[in-house]
């Protein structure tokens, strides 16, 4: 899958389905490079294995669809992230594998499949609030800096949030729509 160049100034975004590296063995890593444009990439039908985007500028924001799981490789987005994907029962829904420096809010909703969870580490930061939303799934936040929680939703339970730096912490609303919140860890 081609790299955007980062002398094309415009910003990405789609018309059709985009799938890459489902079917191929090993990882297949989608990446976007926008510079200081914004990442729209909302199609349904989208599935991508691994996205890694670019986009750093201060109004720069990326939004990411896709129709079962995705995770996040190393990526810099100057504004906001919002990620929605269809879930796959079980799995986490979302998760990274690389760290994902975000400097404004993060929206992760993973709603659709029960039990497909959240899963926000590895060395990642968000300068803004973190908000989630699963169908039953666990949520797990373990970022480097300070993190603030923005809404947390799950239909049965948050079973893990973890992060460092709590001096911007304030309370978090943690919402289910059945049963009651098992655990709420707070580290660092």
């Amino acid at each position: 899958f081609p790299t955007r160049r980062s002398s094309d100034l415009a910003a990405i975004t789609q018309t059709n389905e985009i799938t890459v590296g489902v079917n191929a063995t090993g990882n297949q890593t989608a990446t976007f490079n926008a510079t200081t444009a914004a990442v729209t990439l909302v199609n349904d039908l989208n599935d991508f294995e691994v996205v890694s985007t670019t986009a750093s500028g201060s109004t720069s924001d990326v939004m990411l669809r896709d129709a079962n799981v995705i995770t996040l490789g190393a990526s810099t987005i100057g504004r906001d992230l919002s990620v929605t994907v269809g879930g796959k029962t079980g799995n986490n829904g979302i998760s990274t594998n690389g760290a994902v420096a975000v400097g404004g809010n993060v929206s992760l909703i993973s709603a659709s499949s029960a039990g497909s969870g959240i899963n926000f580490a590895s060395g990642s930061s968000v300068a803004g609030y973190a908000s989630a939303v699963t169908a039953g799934g666990a949520v797990t936040f373990n970022t480097t800096g300070n993190l603030t929680l923005g809404n947390i939703t799950t239909n049965v339970t948050a079973t893990n949030l973890a992060g460092t730096g709590y001096s911007a912490l304030g309370a978090p609303t943690v919402t289910t729509g059945s049963g009651s919140v098992t655990g709420v860890t707070l580290s660092g």
